[in-house]
């Protein structure tokens, strides 16, 4: 079997990230009470028997029954508790170590966790590749921009995006440079014509892709499609940060249908669960170009503010270096308690339970709010079936005698009066400079949040906003 080696690229490192990879054995941690036989006049970590916490319990949401359904009538709940020592035969660190200072790759436990993980499902093509536990996809995304990109420096980005990371990218200078998307995600061909067309006055050096369930357009690269990105990517030597946190919300072949059938053994038996996902790019990464970015804010909590990094080891070990004098590392009581759930309570086992209940309950949201939208709005609007994620992108249909400058902020202002909300497009554009961008009728709307009974409230408040703008059904 050929052992395949990551690329080496430190060459395109940022002048940050060149200093963090040539000083990164610099730090003193491993002189800490890793070695029992140093005593230790020199750090500054605080006493364990100082700390304020001797012991951490979380009762564990009963959100379904023991076959995974939702409406679990068993008012038994699960405790998970952090110790002040590691209990005997745990896999998971006590409190002393987990509210303690430590190296930014994060605690072991849930490290290995992670890894573990990424094997299974990602399959890294190359040897030399590693992960460190992060605070979640945006932190991510901010050391992984830092590795790479210099103030100045060019990112190409989806024609629409996360606003966040439009938000970042404006707040580190760097040039967005938008490619144009179809109803699966970035256009190849118009990525190929990009890079081989431009003459700016810094390379191209990054990409930053969200590959499933995008946000805000929802869409859902194929298999093909992220072979051909990445061949692309390839051909121009870019880095690709590929942001995934709604990699487990995917739905697979499951079409819209009503509310029973959405419920029916045959049609659950069409979600993927976690074992027939499309994958990440990393199955396919023999470069080490890519820096995966996983969170686990959408699948159990967004303020536990933890997700994971995958990426070759240098750019790993660059990141961790960023860490170490940042955050110092992720929150030890997410990490415990997620390790805690994930080895020791859950196994293999509860996680798949879990990401087949989350999938079941998102993929019945969006069946009420897409039946909803078709039979209420017909032809006042456009839109494409997310397969994946939270999010659904529509067009407004205006007629010509509505179509003005402002008109999106009529739109909006006119829904927000009837007491419903959507995001408007706009916001989630590169292309700020574009004074036509503002005025192009795109929408965001989430199916996840709302009550369900208020889902077709939203939208007959919607098709009445339409129907005053002049839309025809």
């Amino acid at each position: 079997m050929t052992i395949i080696k990551a690329k080496d690229f430190t060459e395109k490192l940022s002048k940050a990230g060149h200093v963090r990879y040539t000083k990164q054995n610099a730090s003193l941690g491993k002189y800490g009470p890793k070695n029992p036989k140093i005593i230790s006049l020199g750090l500054g970590d605080p006493r364990p028997d100082t700390f304020i916490f001797s012991e951490v319990s979380a009762t564990v949401a009963n959100l379904y029954n023991k076959d995974g359904s939702s409406d679990s009538t068993d008012s038994a709940q699960t405790t998970i508790s952090l110790s002040e020592k590691k209990s005997p035969g745990s896999l998971v660190e006590g409190l002393d170590v987990l509210l303690q200072y430590g190296d930014g790759y994060g605690v072991r436990s849930l490290l290995g966790y992670a890894k573990n993980l990424v094997k299974n499902s990602h399959c890294p093509q190359y040897e030399d590749w590693d992960v460190i536990i992060s605070c979640g996809s945006t932190d991510g995304l901010d050391k992984a921009t830092d590795v790479f990109l210099n103030d100045g420096d060019n990112i190409i980005v989806d024609e629409y995006t996360y606003i966040n990371a439009i938000k970042t990218f404006e707040a580190k200078s760097y040039n967005q440079v938008s490619v144009g998307m179809d109803t699966e995600g970035m256009i190849p061909e118009e990525l190929d014509r990009v890079c081989s067309n431009w003459q700016g006055p810094n390379p191209l050096k990054a990409i930053y892709l969200i590959p499933t369930g995008q946000n805000p357009t929802g869409t859902t690269m194929s298999l093909q499609r992220r072979k051909d990105i990445y061949s692309v990517c390839q051909k121009h030597d870019l880095i690709i940060i590929e942001d995934d946190p709604y990699y487990y919300i995917q739905f697979g072949d499951a079409p819209v249908a009503d509310g029973e059938t959405t419920l029916s053994p045959e049609y659950l038996s069409k979600l993927p669960g976690t074992k027939n996902l499309l994958p990440s790019m990393l199955l396919f990464d023999v470069d080490g170009r890519v820096i995966r970015l996983d969170s686990m804010s959408k699948l159990m909590a967004p303020n536990l503010r933890t997700g994971w990094i995958t990426a070759q080891k240098r750019v790993i070990d660059v990141i961790r270096a960023h860490t170490d004098t940042t955050l110092i590392r992720a929150n030890g009581l997410s990490m415990g308690l997620l390790s805690r759930l994930f080895l020791e309570e859950w196994k293999e086992e509860g996680f798949e339970k879990h990401v087949a209940f989350v999938q079941k309950q998102y993929v019945y949201r969006r069946n009420l709010l897409v039946k909803s939208m078709k039979e209420r709005l017909g032809n006042m609007i456009e839109f494409s079936v997310p397969e994946t994620g939270m999010f659904v992108w529509l067009k407004v249909n205006l007629p010509d005698e509505a179509k003005r400058e402002g008109v999106v902020d009529e739109l909006f202002e006119r829904m927000t009066e009837k007491n419903m909300l959507m995001i408007p497009g706009f916001l989630f554009s590169a292309d700020q400079k574009n004074p036509n961008v503002k005025d192009i009728p795109y929408f965001r709307a989430t199916f996840v949040y709302a009550p369900l009974e208020e889902l077709d409230m939203a939208i007959e408040r919607l098709e009445t906003v339409l129907l005053e703008f002049g839309c025809k059904k």
